[in-house]
């Protein structure tokens, strides 16, 4: 019955997308006057050279002309479909106007001019791109009122570099020009580049003013090239400007440092004295006592006597800013005297931050596992603890949550606890450590919390963690966590009958609630191109590690002579601790399509070992599958492990766990109108056991798990508002992993019009953010 009705749906969806291809590209050229025709693109064809550099090149540029014609969904003009029907807009109907301007688009006429356009552009491309003497033919060809261009591309192989000549002479300009020149990114038989050209003089001006050359700028080099070769090389000549002002052809040292902790351009200027902060002269506020000068003199490294360096006028800039306690950096230079070259003053002007401040916040709290409702949080912020710009944070939380979707039970929990987090501004370790020179500020983080949550039906819990770390940034791109002291203390209390029955039931889940003493190190690093906005392919990878328990066994070995082992596991503090390992790897791609469109792909993998004192991990290191950011067709942590199911998972708040973790999703993200968002989603993925579990058949991880994987996809909706983002997602199961081979694909019984195929299948996720 369910095939049938499925065929049925797909013989009619087939039949009406045919009957709506032969309407709109009929209906989009009907209404054209006799001497206009739809521009529909350009195509290019090549005449002699070609190589793959070549196609590279002209495909890119290609890709970029303008005019662009009009947009297709599914090999439909649609949006141009709408504008064409959308009726008289110059009378008083709303909907006729927003079908036209937002939800239409206008067409795309062609223009003769269009073809000597395209043809401009794209020898110039080609010239920046080392064929300087490519020859491109712009041709249109007309079809029932539809104009497409090709361009005829006649190329000669591309011009590639021979020899680098930097400039020769004894002066300090010329003799800094060589040695950024040997480190050039430019190598004998590049093939000749506009951009690369560009980066190189950018390079090398970098490079001068770091070393004294303050006033030097990319502009006052001169790239000289020398065609008159055989073979399609160049010679490259470097040289300077003769017109470059005189000021940047000289080394700049600094004379004095100014420093105002106290800067406002309200207030009366204030009075800085001679003083010395770390052995260094400078001066500096003898009435401000907010900051020790200890803790401004490590953000400090403009010094006086030295050359001029634009990377230590940054790295001074970047870590004011990193302290977090001061609302305006400014670091500037001027001329120590008019007449005398070769001189700076530097001015470090600061304006403090309010020093406390407090916050109350409502906050709508979605997590994971579906739990949603209604949080109250409570922050208190002193920004200068210890006159060093620490940052200490009291928070006070509390919130009620709900379990929804179906199946669910109605499960709700109650959630409170204050936590203490205090952030020093640099590295601070029981061996010395130095700070590096940097945009950056590294941190230092103590965190010590308490938590008590109540799930009704189930339990209580309360917790205690301490975590004693680092974070700091390489670049832009690049972020590390560093947790030497991890410690997680749990105490599961209040058990109901029926939690206390699974745990009974369950050996390995009964000493993964037993083990809740963690103590270990945590590491974390993450490249994040996402801070490239203007970059079309963005790629994201995350990688950690969490090692736990080790220091406690060695420590129990060579004081106590006792190897651990998970029979008779040892103790500390009268309880059991865990030891393992747990490894995770995320990567991602960001394709923006354009402003409103993007495409990602997610990929994650995990993997925890349990070792030495423990059978398995303890259950808040586990792994969980399915759910608003996971697999979004299965609800919160119900996936698993393996092909096992729980008849009395699925209706409860238990929740499943494993060892291995791995899923995929694949989304696209597209502009509705304003805030308004919408998404086609694809996820993949399961969790397993490393160890066989009789309690649990097929949650083993084997080497047929891709057969064992849960799929399902669907569409969203949500509301961007930059600051907030409320998310719908509807899903749909694909495949079951569950179900006997060969039946696990379920897609064909697709019936949206039944009930309770509707009530088994369909999920609605809600939550705040989005999934990745």
């Amino acid at each position: 019955m369910h095939r049938l009705q499925y065929t049925y749906y797909l013989n009619y969806f087939t039949g009406l997308l045919f009957m709506v291809i032969l309407l709109s590209g009929c209906s989009t050229t009907r209404h054209l006057k006799p001497d206009q025709s739809l521009y529909v693109g350009t195509s290019y064809e090549f005449d002699g050279y070609k190589s793959r550099h070549a196609k590279r090149e002209v495909k890119s540029i290609v890709s970029e002309l303008q005019p662009k014609a009009n947009k297709k969904f599914l090999g439909l003009k649609m949006k141009l479909w709408i504008y064409l029907h959308s009726g008289d807009t110059t009378k008083k109907s709303k909907f006729n106007k927003f079908l036209r301007t937002k939800a239409g688009e206008a067409p795309v006429f062609y223009d003769a001019e269009i073809n000597q356009q395209q043809s401009n552009v794209v020898e110039t491309h080609l010239y920046n791109a080392g064929y300087f003497t490519a020859k491109v033919d712009a041709a249109a060809e007309t079809k029932n009122k539809k104009t497409k261009i090709t361009l005829n591309v006649k190329l000669n192989p591309p011009y590639k570099i021979d020899s680098i000549f930097f400039p020769q002479g004894t002066n300090d300009l010329y003799k800094a020009i060589r040695m950024a020149g040997e480190e050039t990114e430019l190598e004998r038989g590049d093939i000749y580049n506009l951009e690369n050209i560009r980066a190189e003089k950018e390079r090398i001006a970098e490079v001068l003013r770091n070393n004294g050359f303050y006033y030097f700028r990319s502009e006052y080099l001169i790239f000289d090239l020398d065609t008159n070769k055989r073979n399609y090389k160049f010679n490259l000549y470097v040289n300077v400007k003769p017109t470059t002002p005189y000021e940047a052809l000289i080394v700049y040292r600094i004379k004095d440092v100014y420093v105002n902790t106290s800067y406002s351009i309200n207030a009366d200027s204030v009075v800085l004295v001679p003083d010395t902060i770390k052995g260094e002269p400078l001066y500096y506020s003898a009435s401000d006592k907010s900051f020790r000068k200890r803790a401004i003199g490590r953000a400090i490294f403009i010094r006086k006597d030295e050359i001029y360096s634009r990377k230590n006028h940054k790295a001074t800039l970047g870590q004011f800013m990193g302290m977090g306690t001061f609302k305006f950096v400014n670091v500037r230079f001027a001329e120590a005297d008019s007449v005398t070259k070769g001189f700076l003053k530097s001015f470090i002007n600061l304006t403090k931050l309010p020093r406390w401040t407090a916050r109350l916040e409502l906050e709508a709290v979605s997590k994971s596992n579906n739990y949603i409702g209604p949080g109250l949080r409570v922050s208190t912020r002193n920004r200068n603890t210890f006159r060093g710009a620490e940052l200490l944070v009291f928070n006070l939380s509390g919130s009620f949550e709900q379990q929804i979707g179906k199946n669910t039970g109605g499960v709700n929990s109650f959630e409170f606890g204050p936590e203490v987090e205090i952030t020093f501004p640099r590295f601070i370790t029981p061996v010395y450590v130095s700070n590096p020179v940097g945009f950056y500020t590294p941190k230092t983080r103590i965190v010590v919390g308490y938590n008590y949550l109540k799930r009704s039906g189930f339990f209580n819990l309360t917790s205690l963690k301490l975590i004693y770390g680092f974070k700091w940034k390489e670049s832009l791109l690049k972020d590390h966590e560093l947790n030497l002291i991890n410690i997680n203390y749990i105490r599961v209390s209040n058990k109901s009958d029926a939690f206390q029955q699974l745990l009974t039931e369950n050996i390995l889940l009964q000493k993964s609630f037993e083990e809740q003493f963690i103590a270990g190190l945590t590491y974390r690093y993450v490249y994040n191109e996402q801070l490239i906005p203007e970059k079309k392919n963005q790629f994201y990878f995350m990688g950690s590690t969490d090692l736990s328990g080790n220091t406690i066994s060695l420590l129990k070995r060579v004081i106590e002579g006792r190897k651990v082992n998970s029979e008779n596991p040892a103790s500390l503090a009268g309880e059991v601790y865990a030891q393992f390992a747990s490894f995770d790897l995320e990567f991602r791609n960001y394709f923006n399509l354009d402003q409103y469109q993007k495409l990602i792909l997610r990929v994650f993998g995990g993997v925890g070992i349990a070792y030495g004192n423990s059978a398995t991990m303890p259950y808040l290191k586990q792994y969980f599958s399915g759910g608003s950011s996971s697999i979004r067709a299965f609800r919160a942590r119900s996936l698993g492990p393996g092909t096992y199911r729980d008849s009395i998972a699925t209706s409860s708040f238990f929740d499943q766990g494993g060892d291995v973790r791995l899923e995929g999703n694949l989304e696209y993200r597209f502009r509705i109108g304003g805030m308004f968002y919408g998404a086609l989603f694809y996820d993949a993925g399961n969790i397993w056991l490393l160890k066989e579990n009789p309690q649990l058949p097929g949650s083993q991880f084997s080497n047929s798990f891709l057969n064992e994987l849960a799929m399902g996809t669907g569409i969203g909706l949500r509301f961007d508002a930059n600051f907030f983002v409320l998310r719908l997602d509807l899903a749909t199961p694909v495949r079951k992993p569950w179900l006997p081979k060969g039946n696990r694909y379920v897609i064909d019984e697709f019936d949206p019009g039944s009930s309770a195929w509707r009530s088994e299948n369909l999920l609605l996720n809600i939550a705040i953010g989005y999934p990745f």
